[in-house]
Protein backbone atom coordinates (compact mmCIF):
# COMPACT_ATOMS: atom_id res chain seq x y z
CA UNK A 1 0.00 0.00 0.00
CA UNK A 2 2.44 2.73 0.78
CA UNK A 3 4.61 1.28 -2.41
CA UNK A 4 1.65 2.50 -4.71
CA UNK A 5 1.41 5.71 -2.69
CA UNK A 6 4.74 6.69 -3.32
CA UNK A 7 4.32 5.55 -6.76
CA UNK A 8 1.32 7.82 -7.24
CA UNK A 9 3.15 10.69 -6.19
CA UNK A 10 5.80 10.59 -8.23
CA UNK A 11 3.38 10.02 -11.47
CA UNK A 12 1.87 13.24 -9.47
CA UNK A 13 5.23 15.07 -9.72
CA UNK A 14 5.98 14.09 -13.44
CA UNK A 15 2.86 14.61 -14.57
CA UNK A 16 2.35 11.19 -16.25
CA UNK A 17 -0.09 8.28 -15.08
CA UNK A 18 1.25 4.89 -15.82
CA UNK A 19 -1.86 3.14 -16.22
CA UNK A 20 -5.86 4.46 -15.99
CA UNK A 21 -6.51 2.58 -13.05
CA UNK A 22 -4.65 4.65 -10.98
CA UNK A 23 -6.70 7.88 -12.05
CA UNK A 24 -9.81 6.43 -10.12
CA UNK A 25 -8.53 8.85 -7.69
CA UNK A 26 -8.79 11.83 -9.12
CA UNK A 27 -12.30 13.17 -9.06
CA UNK A 28 -13.20 16.64 -10.88
CA UNK A 29 -15.14 19.66 -9.42
CA UNK A 30 -17.67 19.81 -12.09
CA UNK A 31 -20.45 22.43 -9.79
CA UNK A 32 -23.07 24.21 -12.19
CA UNK A 33 -22.23 27.75 -12.09
CA UNK A 34 -25.02 29.70 -11.31
CA UNK A 35 -27.30 26.77 -10.30
CA UNK A 36 -27.58 24.90 -7.00
CA UNK A 37 -27.69 21.22 -6.05
CA UNK A 38 -27.28 20.11 -9.41
CA UNK A 39 -30.61 21.77 -11.22
CA UNK A 40 -28.63 22.68 -14.70
CA UNK A 41 -29.80 24.88 -17.29
CA UNK A 42 -31.91 22.11 -19.19
CA UNK A 43 -33.67 21.03 -16.12
CA UNK A 44 -34.61 24.49 -15.57
CA UNK A 45 -35.75 25.13 -19.11
CA UNK A 46 -37.62 21.91 -19.13
CA UNK A 47 -39.33 22.38 -16.03
CA UNK A 48 -40.74 25.97 -16.77
CA UNK A 49 -41.29 25.13 -20.34
CA UNK A 50 -44.06 22.12 -19.38
CA UNK A 51 -45.59 24.71 -16.94
CA UNK A 52 -45.45 27.30 -19.62
CA UNK A 53 -47.51 25.00 -22.08
CA UNK A 54 -49.61 24.13 -18.89
CA UNK A 55 -50.56 27.96 -18.80
CA UNK A 56 -50.63 28.36 -22.54
CA UNK A 57 -53.28 25.54 -22.84
CA UNK A 58 -55.64 27.27 -19.61
CA UNK A 59 -55.39 30.95 -21.03
CA UNK A 60 -56.00 30.01 -24.56
CA UNK A 61 -59.25 28.43 -23.19
CA UNK A 62 -60.24 31.14 -20.70
CA UNK A 63 -60.12 33.95 -23.70
CA UNK A 64 -61.93 32.12 -26.16
CA UNK A 65 -64.62 31.13 -24.39
CA UNK A 66 -64.79 34.82 -22.81
CA UNK A 67 -64.27 36.37 -26.15
CA UNK A 68 -67.45 34.09 -27.33
CA UNK A 69 -69.40 35.54 -24.68
CA UNK A 70 -68.17 39.40 -25.25
CA UNK A 71 -68.99 38.76 -28.95
CA UNK A 72 -72.63 37.78 -28.32
CA UNK A 73 -73.38 41.50 -27.23
CA UNK A 74 -74.34 43.76 -30.06
CA UNK A 75 -71.91 46.28 -29.18
CA UNK A 76 -68.61 44.53 -27.75
CA UNK A 77 -68.15 47.61 -25.46
CA UNK A 78 -71.41 47.10 -23.86
CA UNK A 79 -69.98 44.23 -22.47
CA UNK A 80 -69.30 44.61 -18.56
CA UNK A 81 -65.56 45.89 -17.61
CA UNK A 82 -64.59 43.09 -15.57
CA UNK A 83 -65.54 40.54 -18.60
CA UNK A 84 -63.06 43.30 -20.76
CA UNK A 85 -60.74 42.67 -18.61
CA UNK A 86 -60.37 38.87 -18.23
CA UNK A 87 -60.20 38.72 -21.79
CA UNK A 88 -57.61 41.87 -22.44
CA UNK A 89 -55.47 39.55 -19.85
CA UNK A 90 -56.26 36.22 -21.39
CA UNK A 91 -54.69 37.70 -24.65
CA UNK A 92 -51.74 38.94 -22.63
CA UNK A 93 -50.49 36.82 -21.30
CA UNK A 94 -51.07 33.98 -24.23
CA UNK A 95 -48.69 35.97 -25.98
CA UNK A 96 -46.24 36.29 -23.37
CA UNK A 97 -46.74 32.18 -22.49
CA UNK A 98 -45.81 31.79 -26.58
CA UNK A 99 -42.47 34.37 -26.34
CA UNK A 100 -41.72 32.66 -23.33
CA UNK A 101 -41.98 29.04 -25.00
CA UNK A 102 -39.53 30.06 -27.83
CA UNK A 103 -37.24 31.15 -26.01
CA UNK A 104 -37.22 28.34 -23.58
CA UNK A 105 -37.05 26.31 -26.27
CA UNK A 106 -34.31 27.99 -27.32
CA UNK A 107 -32.50 28.27 -24.26
CA UNK A 108 -33.18 24.28 -23.27
CA UNK A 109 -30.25 23.13 -25.85
CA UNK A 110 -27.79 25.72 -24.42
CA UNK A 111 -24.51 24.54 -23.19
CA UNK A 112 -24.01 28.06 -21.40
CA UNK A 113 -25.06 27.35 -17.79
CA UNK A 114 -24.15 30.70 -16.84
CA UNK A 115 -27.73 32.02 -18.65
CA UNK A 116 -29.73 29.85 -15.95
CA UNK A 117 -29.23 32.85 -13.58
CA UNK A 118 -31.21 34.95 -15.95
CA UNK A 119 -33.72 33.02 -16.45
CA UNK A 120 -34.66 32.52 -12.82
CA UNK A 121 -35.01 36.48 -12.68
CA UNK A 122 -37.16 37.06 -15.54
CA UNK A 123 -39.49 33.78 -14.58
CA UNK A 124 -39.48 35.53 -11.79
CA UNK A 125 -40.66 38.45 -12.59
CA UNK A 126 -43.05 37.45 -14.95
CA UNK A 127 -44.55 35.45 -13.36
CA UNK A 128 -45.40 37.87 -10.03
CA UNK A 129 -47.17 40.27 -12.59
CA UNK A 130 -48.94 37.66 -14.34
CA UNK A 131 -49.91 35.49 -11.13
CA UNK A 132 -51.66 38.61 -9.87
CA UNK A 133 -53.17 40.13 -13.47
CA UNK A 134 -54.55 36.80 -14.08
CA UNK A 135 -55.32 35.79 -10.63
CA UNK A 136 -57.43 39.34 -10.40
CA UNK A 137 -59.49 38.64 -13.47
CA UNK A 138 -60.59 35.47 -12.86
CA UNK A 139 -61.73 37.09 -9.68
CA UNK A 140 -62.93 40.17 -10.62
CA UNK A 141 -65.25 38.54 -13.48
CA UNK A 142 -66.74 35.40 -11.42
CA UNK A 143 -69.78 35.16 -12.47
CA UNK A 144 -72.17 35.97 -9.65
CA UNK A 145 -75.66 34.39 -9.38
CA UNK A 146 -77.86 37.68 -9.85
CA UNK A 147 -75.67 38.78 -12.89
CA UNK A 148 -75.75 36.54 -16.32
CA UNK A 149 -78.18 33.56 -16.23
CA UNK A 150 -78.46 30.58 -18.84
CA UNK A 151 -75.55 29.62 -21.13
CA UNK A 152 -73.97 32.89 -20.58
CA UNK A 153 -73.35 31.97 -17.07
CA UNK A 154 -72.36 29.03 -18.12
CA UNK A 155 -69.84 30.18 -20.01
CA UNK A 156 -68.82 32.68 -17.90
CA UNK A 157 -68.16 30.38 -15.21
CA UNK A 158 -66.28 28.53 -17.57
CA UNK A 159 -63.33 30.87 -18.48
CA UNK A 160 -63.34 32.09 -14.94
CA UNK A 161 -62.37 28.22 -14.08
CA UNK A 162 -59.88 28.39 -16.72
CA UNK A 163 -58.64 31.54 -15.60
CA UNK A 164 -57.93 30.10 -12.06
CA UNK A 165 -55.95 27.42 -13.85
CA UNK A 166 -54.04 29.08 -15.31
CA UNK A 167 -53.28 31.48 -12.76
CA UNK A 168 -52.36 28.41 -10.19
CA UNK A 169 -49.73 26.84 -12.67
CA UNK A 170 -48.09 30.06 -12.63
CA UNK A 171 -47.94 30.47 -8.98
CA UNK A 172 -46.49 26.88 -9.62
CA UNK A 173 -43.85 27.79 -11.93
CA UNK A 174 -43.09 30.97 -9.29
CA UNK A 175 -42.47 28.24 -6.45
CA UNK A 176 -40.31 26.56 -8.79
CA UNK A 177 -38.66 29.21 -9.77
CA UNK A 178 -38.47 30.11 -6.00
CA UNK A 179 -36.91 26.90 -5.03
CA UNK A 180 -34.20 27.00 -7.72
CA UNK A 181 -33.20 30.69 -6.48
CA UNK A 182 -33.50 29.48 -2.82
CA UNK A 183 -31.33 26.56 -3.74
CA UNK A 184 -28.83 28.39 -5.69
CA UNK A 185 -25.23 28.66 -3.83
Amino acid sequence: MEGKLVQQEKTQDTGVRSSTADNSHVSMDVGHTGMGQGIGNKTLCTVLLILRLLQLIFMIIAFAVMADVVGDFPDSVDAPDKWQFLLAVGVIVTFFNICWIVVLGALGRSTNPSMSGGIVAASFFYDCIFALLSFGSATGAAPSSDGASGETYDKVAASTAMMFFGSFTILWSLGYVGYVAYTKK
